[in-house]
């Protein structure tokens, strides 16, 4: 990197020239009087930057660069007949609409006979602007209507989001954006990240178009690098803003977009977060260097969740601070974000955490419960697929439904270049785990409904298996037993007794031994009160073992 402090008025602009190419480039600025201002390049990144002081007066000035072969600066003439811009002001009167055609397409609710099913809202991906429809986010305007972002930088409306979804009419309301991948409606103003800024989008003439992309903030730090995104958008309770860099990790803007500050750090490559109840952030990293497996991580301010290597201290001994989760590989190799039951509408998983996986294309139900200060659980993935790699989620004000939206690149399985997808709960008997709680004798699962007392008090009809990975700078890790730790594999867990407790919802598994661990496999075949039956696996991580231990005598 170099800088160097400039001073230019308008006949003899500054320069700075790249020394380390074949092709140097020239860069500088022209003003209309005195500019003072502190050019810097970082050759290593492909950048340059200018840092021009406020001033009370309004100050015109042009940026401009060149290629300078022969290792040459630009010649000063050519310089000197560059101008400063001329004013802007008869640009900002909002003109006539420049994408006028309303695309219509018919959404398709499932048949599905089960209490989630899972409805498309038909993209319109043949389209006279040739447009791309690489979903990365969405939210919900106060008349009902989507906006919905791409990554290639569009953002439209949806409207028709209705029951039925028989006329959905995508208009195209802004592009040109760098590569947003969060979207977020405040006071029914859409903001959207992209790598460089939050952007408010203003219709002024209200035409369907955006015509003021208006600066929220842009002090994210934005790079050239493959990996670099910068995700997700979220609000507290408060109104700041939240989103993921995949250098810096959880960052936040405050309400008047003024400060940017970091939360907390060490995530790799993050692609989504979460906003919850009492404004608890949920983030995940992907899988890789330093990052073990997929996990969820519920974040504390000035954390650091692995990515970069161990910072050992007496806080935090294991050189990381341990996710709420892992998740093993088949459940999510890469994940999204994560999202609230805030609906009373999506039947009995009210307050509960959802999480997006964009490598499986599914939706995990999360369970969490909290030990000394910190929160471990698990999950157990839904029977819901989805059109492509899922990566935000929105319930809808207006009928209580749960809309996801995400796209196909890179290790996932999805079939479609994005989707935008609607989980409707149809009123069925849900058979789902809601709560966990580790104890000293054992772990106790909550559900959704009663449970049949001869399948859940039977031992035969559970079978666990734990595991632990390595936290190294490999990529990955392959499973480890917990009982030698050198060799891969899984150990069994015995289950002692199975025991239904008066609410009949929930089941106590005593195990022999209940220990630290990051994966434990709980499985199930059992039959719900009402006949239904369920097998399912929930996956679940132990942090930390409480002093707590169920009343052995009332054991099965």
């Amino acid at each position: 990197a170099a800088a160097s402090e400039v001073k230019s008025v308008a006949n003899h602009p500054p320069q700075f020239i790249t020394t380390d190419s074949d092709n140097p480039i020239s860069i500088g600025c022209v003003g209309s009087g005195e500019i003072h201002s502190r050019i810097s390049a970082d050759q290593k990144q492909g950048t340059a930057s200018f840092v021009i002081p406020p001033r009370k007066t309004t100050q015109r000035f042009l940026i401009y660069y060149q290629i300078t072969p022969e290792n040459k600066t630009i010649p000063a003439e050519h310089a000197s007949r560059l101008s400063p811009p001329e004013s802007l002001q008869s640009q900002l009167i909002p003109g006539p609409p420049r994408w006028t055609e309303i695309l219509t397409t018919r959404g398709a609710l499932s048949q599905q006979d089960a209490p989630y099913v899972v409805d498309t809202l038909t993209i319109p991906h043949e389209n006279p602007y040739r447009a791309l429809f690489f979903i990365s986010g969405h939210d919900f305007l106060e008349n009902g209507d989507l906006a919905v972002s791409t990554v290639h930088g569009d953002v439209w409306l949806v409207s028709g989001v209705d029951a039925e979804l028989s006329e959905l009419k995508w208009k195209r309301f802004a592009t040109g954006l760098f590569q947003p991948l969060g979207l977020k409606v405040v006071n029914n103003k859409i903001h959207v990240l992209g790598r460089d800024q939050i952007t408010i989008l203003h219709d002024q003439n209200r035409d369907g178009e955006a015509d003021f992309y208006e600066c929220f903030n842009n002090q994210i730090p934005t790079s050239v690098g493959g990996h670099d995104y910068v995700t997700c958008l979220e609000t507290d309770s408060f109104g700041n803003f939240y989103f993921m860099h995949a250098q810096q990790g959880v960052m936040q803007i405050t309400r008047n977009g003024r400060r940017l500050n970091q939360i907390a750090a060490g995530f790799r490559n993050p692609n989504g977060m979460g906003m919850g109840p009492g404004n608890i952030i949920t983030a995940s990293p992907q899988e890789g260097n330093w990052t073990p497996a997929s996990n969820i991580t519920e974040v504390k301010q000035g954390g650091y969740y692995g990515f970069g290597g161990p910072r050992i201290s007496a806080d935090r001994p294991l050189g990381y601070d341990p996710p709420l989760c892992w998740i093993p590989r088949l459940q999510d190799n890469s994940s999204g974000g994560q999202v609230w039951v805030t609906s009373q509408d999506w039947g009995p998983l009210e307050k509960q955490l959802l999480h997006l996986s964009y490598g499986q294309s599914k939706l995990l139900l999360t369970l969490r419960e909290v030990i000394a200060g910190q929160a471990q659980g698990g999950t157990v993935t839904l029977p819901l697929e989805f059109e492509s790699g899922i990566m935000r989620g929105r319930f809808s004000p207006a009928d209580g439904q749960l809309y996801v939206s995400g796209l196909r690149g890179w290790v996932t399985n999805a079939v479609h270049d994005g989707c935008l997808q609607r989980v409707r709960f149809t009123g069925k008997a849900v058979h789902l785990p809601v709560a966990v709680k580790t104890m000293q004798n054992g772990i106790s699962l909550t559900f959704t409904s009663p449970l049949d007392r001869k399948t859940a008090e039977n031992p035969d009809q559970y079978a666990i298996q734990q595991w632990n990975y390595l936290w190294s700078q490999n990529y990955g890790s392959p499973e480890y037993r917990v009982s030698a730790p050198q060799i891969e594999g899984r150990d069994e867990v015995e289950v002692l007794s199975a025991t239904l407790l008066p609410d009949q919802r929930t089941v106590f598994l005593e195990l022999s031994r209940v220990i630290p661990v990051m994966q434990m496999g709980i499985s199930w075949q059992l039959t719900s009160l009402s006949g239904e039956p369920l097998k399912q696996t929930y996956y679940h991580t132990i942090n930390s073992v409480p002093s707590r231990k169920m009343d052995e005598s009332i054991l099965a």
